[in-house]
């Protein structure tokens, strides 16, 4: 199998008139794949004490399948590693794990669709030879758009494995053996699902690069622009939760400003896209016909996105920090960044910041200072205070007498 896997001996690209032959034939690669590599997991599950010194191999061998041009191959590649680690997991030294991490990051790295911006420049230059037959992915129309400047259905396939190795590292990391891998394979790992989703925001934020794959022909069946915006809002999910795990058990300093890094790119980026989408220029709602029609569309899109990240994820693992660990970012990035939350139109994230104890943190003293406070800046006396004090304030007057908080406020 790994001879057939290997790209050397793969048999060369299928002309159209044989496209119907290649098509089974791939079927009966995709099942001979399948049932060799559940017979090979099974195994390691079963002999792993004796075949543990293999491991090296067999992950290059998954590998092998991942990194083939047919997606349902490269599905069942990453299946077959994710049901192999869930089984062994448990069972794996520090220093298989170190391997395990460090075979997932170059799976990572070399599964980027990297072609879809690294060959923008050369699109117009001439048709792409050998396009592939169609495959099914929702929402894509594949082998389609001859002057794109890479093979259309591999690039969907690269974009399908990241999605799949995401799901891996949450399932397999995060859920099920985080206690068995070593801060540093974690945090290779972390590494991986950083370089993943920051590829796909570069992506994302090149509108001008997106509308010209569209007009090439690239998912051209979609009525809005080609995008990684799933690989991006999934990314982000797992490598913060993952990281709130982490920093939760190692206390590091490098952990939380990451923490604090990304919590504030992901609410900055929801501010900056709801306020473009409130100006006349941007069209928003009770706004004149937008000025660009295309963007607007893209980011109401990305607002959508972002919304159950900050409010579900973001604002939700936070909740899972130790108390002094909250405590000690309170002041520095947690309590800013959840005054600026108050702004922000989903009514669900406001209502968040404002009524959750645990994001309140404050003692009965700060709502009577906080209330002083508010009645001299009303009074018109100079305060001294800054508009985002003012707000955090309000906030926690509101939530005191808030019938959900008025009791749980720390005394």
């Amino acid at each position: 199998m790994l001879h057939l896997l290997t790209p050397g001996n793969r048999p060369p690209a299928t002309p159209p008139a044989e496209k119907g032959a290649a098509t089974t034939d791939q079927g009966v690669t995709s099942s001979t794949c399948l049932s060799a590599v559940s017979a090979l997991t099974r195994l390691v599950d079963k002999r792993f004490d004796r075949l543990g010194f293999l491991l090296p191999q067999i992950l290059s061998l998954l590998g092998a399948c991942i990194h083939h041009e047919s997606e349902a191959v490269a599905r069942i590649g990453v299946e077959a590693e994710k049901q192999l680690l869930l089984a062994i997991g448990g069972r794996c030294s520090d220093a298989q794990w170190m391997k395990i991490a460090d075979h997932l990051h170059k799976l990572f790295n070399s599964t980027l669709p990297s072609e879809l911006t690294r060959s923008t420049k050369q699109a117009n230059n001439g048709p792409t030879s050998g396009a592939s037959p169609n495959h099914r992915v929702t929402g894509a129309l594949r082998g389609h758009g001859s002057a794109l400047p890479f093979d259309s259905s591999e690039v969907v396939t690269k974009c399908v494995v990241q999605l799949l190795l995401i799901d891996l590292v949450y399932r397999v990391v995060f859920r099920e053996h985080y206690d068995s891998v070593p801060a540093q394979a974690v945090q290779t790992i972390l590494d991986a699902l950083h370089l993943s989703f920051k590829f796909a925001h570069s992506f994302n934020v090149r509108l001008d690069i997106r509308e010209k794959l569209k007009k090439l022909g690239f998912m051209r069946d979609m009525k809005q622009l080609p995008g990684l915006l799933k690989q991006e809002r999934e990314g982000i999910c797992v490598y913060f939760r993952l990281l709130v795990k982490l920093y939760s058990t190692t206390s590091s300093r490098e952990c939380a400003e990451k923490l604090s890094q990304v919590s504030i790119d992901v609410v900055t980026s929801l501010q900056r896209k709801e306020k473009f989408l409130k100006t006349p220029e941007g069209g928003g709602l009770g706004t004149p016909k937008a000025a660009d029609p295309v963007k607007v569309m893209e980011f109401e899109r990305e607002v959508a996105g972002l919304i159950p990240l900050v409010s579900d994820v973001i604002l939700g693992s936070l909740m899972e920090l130790p108390n002094e660990m909250f405590a000690e970012n309170c002041g520095d990035w947690i309590f800013p960044m959840l005054c600026d939350l108050i702004l922000v139109d989903d009514r669900g994230i406001r209502s968040k910041t404002m009524l959750d104890p645990r994001l309140l943190l404050k003692t009965e003293e700060d709502v009577m200072q906080a209330k002083q406070l508010l009645q001299r800046f009303r009074n018109g006396e100079d305060t001294g205070a800054s508009d985002r004090e003012l707000w955090a304030a309000r906030k926690l007057c509101e939530a005191a007498i808030h019938p959900v908080t008025q009791d749980k406020l720390i005394q």
